[in-house]
Formats: structure tokens, sequence, C-alpha cells
């Protein structure tokens, strides 16, 4: 069992590299997916949100219901529940379009205006970059690790995942993801300054990003420990794309790491 997240983020990995089984794989979760949110944005929102809590509430039976049976159904769950990987090749689509020169595609990947400058794309790519991570990542480990010695690791991710696909048509769901990234971003953050100092970086920068607000401390702290903060030490690159995943993920494995270490004494 304490191995079950790390085979996980490694499955999760494999699978990315494996698009058509992995696509498979996630296709009736997403039609299912698609149908609660038809379904609940057509509610008044007392109705809708109350109705999203019993959607999140009965994935998370139906996916701790499949990972009872065997520990390496829980550890595929996880896996599918976690896409490091796909998060990560989002921003190498965006190195590939400012490698390329074409400055204007990778504007639009990460939602700046065509018009945007090489550099505006490049930090808006490592804040997106920093967001996405800690929502569909960052924060699902933390809930699977916490809930790893119960045997709940996928269930937890799972339900996550589903309450942050119903956030957008349930208020009260939003809230409830919100008030659950808030401390994943605090301690992502702190993580990714620590990571810093232990590469023996620059780190003043990422420091002071931590009294920035707490929605953008993330985005703030990536930023700065690259070099790309808001008075930049270098002009950005689209390498930074490369150093800013490879910090979140080195950050991410301190985690798991520390987080297990922790937990040690609960698991069996």
């Amino acid at each position: 069992m304490i191995f079950e997240l790390p085979l996980a983020l490694a499955l999760s990995c494999l699978l990315a590299e494996l698009p058509a089984i992995y696509d498979a794989m996630r296709a009736l979760p997403a039609r299912l997916h698609r149908l609660l949110e038809r379904s609940i944005a057509r509610r008044r929102p007392q109705d809708a949100s109350a109705l999203a809590a019993w959607a999140a509430l009965a994935c998370m039976a139906l996916v701790g219901a499949l990972g009872a049976l065997h520990p390496a159904l829980r550890v595929a769950l996880l896996a599918l529940a976690l896409p490091a990987r796909a998060v990560a090749q989002q921003a190498m689509h965006v190195r590939a379009h400012l490698d390329a020169g074409d400055v204007p595609a990778a504007a639009v990947q990460v939602g700046e205006h065509v018009g945007a400058t090489y550099e505006q794309v490049v930090r808006a790519a490592c804040g997106r970059l920093s967001r996405t991570f800690c929502s569909a990542v960052f924060a699902p480990v933390l809930l699977a690790l916490l809930l790893t010695p119960l045997r709940l690791g996928a269930a937890a991710a799972w339900a996550f995942a589903a309450m942050s696909g119903l956030s957008a048509v349930s208020p009260g769901m939003g809230r409830a993801v919100e008030g659950g990234l808030r401390p994943a971003r605090w301690l992502l953050a702190a993580l990714c300054a620590l990571c810093t100092a232990l590469c023996g970086l620059e780190m003043d920068a990422a420091l002071a990003a931590l009294r920035t607000p707490a929605r953008d401390r993330l985005a703030c702290v990536v930023r700065a420990a690259v070099g790309i903060g808001d008075e930049p030490t270098h002009a950005p690159l689209a390498g930074d794309l490369v150093q800013a995943t490879l910090l979140l993920c080195l950050a991410l494995g301190v985690a798991v790491i520390l987080g297990t270490l922790l937990l040690l004494p609960l698991m069996g």
C-alpha cells in the first residue's frame, strides 16, 4: 500500500505515452461527466449544488468500491486521475510553437491575445502551467496521500476531479474546490521555493513571491524561481517552460516523499 501513489504517478506517465489506450480508458468517465454537467446546468443554483455534491460522493463511493477489489486496481484508477504527464505536455506544445517562431499560436494556447509578445506568452505559460499542475495533479495527490492509509486514495482523487469539473455549473462546488486548492497552492509554492534553494539557485525572489495574494502566489514563485518575475534577471526563453515543469515535478516528488514518511506509521 505504501507504494500505491508512486506507482500510480509512474503509470500515469506511461499511459500518457500510449494516447489511444489512455483516451479509451477515460472515454466513459468523460461522457458521464459531460452528461452530469448538462443535467446540473439546467437546475436552479441551490439544486445544482446539491446534485453536484451527490455526484461527487457517488464517484468517490464507486471508485472506492472498485479499489477495494485489488491494490492493482486502485493504482490504475489513481493513475487515471493524475494526468501529470498530460499537463506537462501542454506546456511542451506551447514551447514547440515558440521554438518554431509561431508566437500567435502559442498565445492562443495560453489564453493570451494574439498580439501578445514572446515574453508575455512565456510568463503566461508558466503561470498557467503552475495553476493547472496544482489543480489537476498536486491537490489530488495530497488528498490521495492523506487517505491512502484508509485505502481511499484513488476515490479521493476521483472525487476531487469530479468536483473540479462540476465547479463551473455549481457555485457551491466551486467554493469547495477553491477551499481545497488554497492550502495546496500555498504548500506547492513553499516547496517550489525550497527546491529552488536546494538546487543552489537564487531564491530571494521566490521567497518574496510567497507574500503575494494567495491566488497568484504559486505562479509568482514559479516565475521568480526560473528568473522571469516582474523584474526579470534575463529575457524569458521557451526553455523556461522546461525548468518550470521540472521545478513543479520536483516539488511534487518532495511532497510525496515527505508525506509518505509522515504517514508511514499508519500504513501497513
